[in-house]
């Protein structure tokens, strides 16, 4: 872990890992660490640097916290103020959910019609396993070889959002657009089945024309 770096190669996560050693031990540890190289290692130096090392480690711990319980087949989602104070309120989405297409797109998509500036997003995706209650059983990185299945952890801090009524209609939202992409996802792959089948029966299938209809 002490050699882990973000994308960007002047970013040395180690930092990030050693606070968290303060603050976790034992299994928490051991995926809050697979959770850091996930989660931080395409982060740039502007998302960095929002937050210190030991900020970086509790939001992990948060998030790893977050991540425990998740109803199977659903997106898990809630809204966290973090600290701050004037222009720099902040709230933190977080969102769980199975890997699929167009989720950050589709979350970017929320925020751009409720005009919320985004100023940290990390989408990293983890290796789980779960039990048949969603209860989380294991967590590694995505391409490690581990079983389970791939989840999606989103984590966005935008402007505060402070009325009860408009983070629940952020939450609503959010929910709302990822049950869309779900049932999007989940119908594309039969829908191309059917036409590649379609295709395929093209040259044995005969045209409701005659020779004569042809002709024309």
């Amino acid at each position: 872990m002490s050699s882990i770096s973000s994308v960007d190669s002047k970013i040395d996560l180690a930092p990030v890992a050693s606070a968290l050693e303060e603050v976790a031990s034992g299994d928490q540890l051991t995926r809050g660490k697979a959770l850091i190289e996930a989660f931080l290692e395409d982060v740039n130096g502007d998302e960095f640097a929002v937050h210190s090392p030991a900020e970086w480690a509790a939001i992990t711990v948060g998030l790893l916290e977050f991540v425990q319980q998740r109803k199977p087949g659903k997106a898990k989602v809630d809204l966290v103020d973090l600290a701050g104070s004037g222009r720099d309120k902040r709230s933190a989405l977080r969102i769980v959910t199975d890997d699929m297409a167009f989720i950050v797109d589709s979350v970017n998509i929320v925020f751009g019609r409720a005009q919320l500036e985004v100023r940290v997003l990390q989408h990293p995706i983890v290796r789980v396993q779960r039990d048949a209650q969603g209860r989380l059983l294991s967590l590694a990185r995505r391409h490690s070889d581990h079983e389970g299945s791939d989840e999606a952890v989103i984590y966005c801090e935008i402007r505060r959002v402070a009325g009860e009524k408009d983070r629940a209609r952020l939450i609503e939202s959010i929910q709302s657009v990822l049950a869309d992409v779900r049932v999007t996802v989940e119908d594309w792959a039969p829908m191309r089945e059917r036409m590649l089948a379609i295709a395929d029966e093209f040259p044995d299938r005969s045209l409701p024309l005659d020779e004569e209809g042809v002709r024309e």
